[in-house]
């Protein structure tokens, strides 16, 4: 059974991933750009930017965001992250974001781009769910489902429509998510599978319309 995956740095040829090319070229495959804030900086080549979300293989903007613990100062972050989200105004694609510990920084930034749809990549900190649910920002899980009960217990009370699933850096992993899922759940691969390809055409709309072309 092929398995929908949210957000994926190993390149596929399903499908039925997305695929982070980052900058690079995408190899035909569905896929996300964006400029990672690991690697931000004030001046980047926003043409170039704009031809690779105008690509209608490009279903998300992302990995973009903010890390408070990593890359360069967090004044240069928001300026790139910002730049690329006033682009991103003239596609409305959802953006795939990378959060540490800036949580609040990101919603307040939201709220100057309501009509984006957000999602926080490998999301962890439960804690803040009820204010990233308040701004309509939704979530992507991985690999951590795998070793932590707090958010096996989380994902047990979250409903099914509002849960994407990703492999991020270990795509050997993406079966087991599922399969976590499914236990905490107690539901069938099957029926998961279902609802998380729903979820995916209500938020990658680019990519709905590529895989009813194509099917």
């Amino acid at each position: 059974m092929i398995l929908w995956d949210a957000h994926s740095h190993f390149p596929k040829n399903d499908g039925h991933s997305i695929y982070n090319a980052e900058q690079n070229g995408n190899g035909g495959r569905y896929h996300s750009v964006g400029i990672h804030p690991w690697k931000a900086r004030n001046s980047f080549d926003q043409k170039k930017l704009k031809d690779s979300l105008s690509d209608n293989l490009c279903v998300a903007l992302g990995e973009i965001g903010l890390d408070k613990l990593r890359g360069p100062d967090l004044y240069i972050q928001i300026d790139c992250l910002v730049k690329q989200l006033e682009i991103n105004e003239t596609f409305q694609l959802p953006v795939i974001l990378h959060n540490v510990r800036a949580t609040n920084e990101l919603i307040a930034l939201k709220k100057n781009f309501p009509q984006q749809t957000w999602v926080i990549h490998d999301f962890q900190k439960i804690r803040t769910f009820e204010a990233l649910q308040k701004e309509g920002i939704e979530i992507s899980i991985g690999q951590a489902l795998l070793h932590r009960k707090d958010l096996q217990d989380f994902v047990n009370q979250l409903p099914l429509d509002r849960l994407l699933l990703e492999s991020d850096e270990h795509p050997e992993l993406l079966q087991e998510v599922y399969q976590k899922v499914c236990e905490v759940k107690n539901l069938s691969l099957l029926t998961l599978r279902d609802q998380i390809v729903e979820n995916f055409k209500q938020i990658f709309k680019r990519w709905q319309t590529g895989w009813n072309e194509q099917n």
